[in-house]
Order: structure tokens, then C-alpha cells, then sequence
């Protein structure tokens, strides 16, 4: 969120979750991005599209295959 440090980013089981950090060694509670009917087993968080906010890319396999996903953070 571009503010009180870096946040927390991080797979729970077959859902994405996210944490903001307040600056002070605390951080939020888990906050539910997604949720995979895979498996998670590759995350990225960075500005992919260029407009200065952390998006999130993903990839997940399943019995239907594997998918590339992309989150875009529009602020």
C-alpha cells in the first residue's frame, strides 16, 4: 500500500492473502485476495504494468492444467 513499510504477501493453503504493515512491527489481520480452486506454487509482487503500484502474478496448477494470473493494483 506504499505506506509504513513493506507488507506481507503470502499463500494460506490455496488462498492469497495480504497483511499492511503500520510502521510499528504490527501488521494487519490476513486480508483474502484470492482464492485458487489449484495450487499456488509461484507469486510475484511488482509493478508489471508500469504505473508505479505493486500488481501481483501468479501461477496455479490443478486437474485442468496450469494458469498464469495477473492482479492489477489500480490504487
Amino acid at each position: 500500500d506504499a505506506a509504513n513499510g513493506p507488507d506481507l504477501l503470502f499463500a494460506d493453503g490455496p488462498n492469497l492473502r495480504w497483511m499492511a504493515n503500520d510502521g510499528n512491527g504490527l501488521f494487519s489481520d490476513p486480508v483474502l485476495l484470492a482464492e485458487n480452486p489449484g495450487f499456488l506454487i509461484s507469486s510475484l509482487a511488482q509493478d508489471v504494468d508500469g504505473n508505479a503500484t505493486i500488481d501481483v502474478v501468479g501461477i496455479t496448477t490443478g486437474f485442468e492444467g496450469t494458469s498464469v494470473w495477473l492482479m492489477r493494483n489500480n490504487g
